[in-house]
């Protein structure tokens, strides 16, 4: 998980041996919670996009944060409140609000965010309430940690870790940034037609995914670094 880049976005080029990618084809090492750069950057140039609030489908909300030092705010230290949001939102109401996005670029979980991304029915102010409508996007979602995970507590390495999972209304998961993020058709094309080509490869790549903070999973990521 390098560091973004200068510019930018999308990393640094990635080294490629054992037969390497077409003439012109670069892949680059995305950092995984790059997702508030990407759609920051991607929005501001897209050629669709407009000043005039009556004009406008969709309203996106740069404030985002994560905890590796891409934000607009730090979680730490200056959290927003809800009613600070709102009040640099000029165009958010009740009519509005579900045409009104953010994302946290990382999980989406409590100790993840801060609180006013966390909005739901249940809040109590008029501010956070009215956040609650607006549509909220994250690596992770509410179905990424079940209710059910509390019953594994004993298993978990973190005890807190089953608590800490999304309460956000209207928060709904996005695919990882990966080394194709910010390919055009053509390109994936390109990508997709040298990956099939027959060829020797040194290395073989495998994954695991499972419920954050259980020891089952930690147990099968630590087997598979130690081979």
């Amino acid at each position: 998980c390098g560091p973004l880049a200068k510019n930018g976005v999308f990393g640094g080029a990635l080294p490629l041996s054992g037969g390497g990618l077409p003439d012109g084809l670069e892949v680059h090492d995305v950092y995984q919670f790059a997702l508030g750069s990407i759609f920051f950057d991607s929005l501001m140039g897209h050629p669709q996009r407009t000043l005039d609030p009556t004009e406008a489908d969709l309203f996106f909300v740069p404030a985002f944060m994560d905890p590796n030092g891409l934000q607009t705010y730090d979680m730490h230290n200056n959290c927003p409140s809800a009613e600070l949001l709102v009040a640099q939102l000029p165009h958010l109401n009740d009519d509005s609000a579900s045409r009104h996005i953010w994302l946290a670029p990382s999980v989406g979980w409590v100790n993840e965010t801060c609180d006013a991304f966390q909005a739901n029915s249940s809040s109590t102010s008029p501010a956070a309430l009215l956040l609650a409508k607006t549509i909220k996007l994250a690596l992770e979602d509410r179905e990424s940690a079940p209710p059910s995970l509390a019953a594994d507590r004993e298993l978990a390495v973190d005890e807190n870790a089953p608590m800490s999972m999304p309460w956000a209304d209207n928060l709904h998961s996005i695919p990882y940034p990966s080394v194709l993020s910010g390919f055009d058709a053509a390109r994936v094309a390109a990508w997709q037609a040298s990956a099939a080509v027959p060829k020797q490869r040194p290395y073989l790549v495998s994954g695991a995914w499972g419920a954050h903070g259980l020891g089952s999973s930690m147990d099968v990521r630590t087997s598979m670094e130690r081979q």
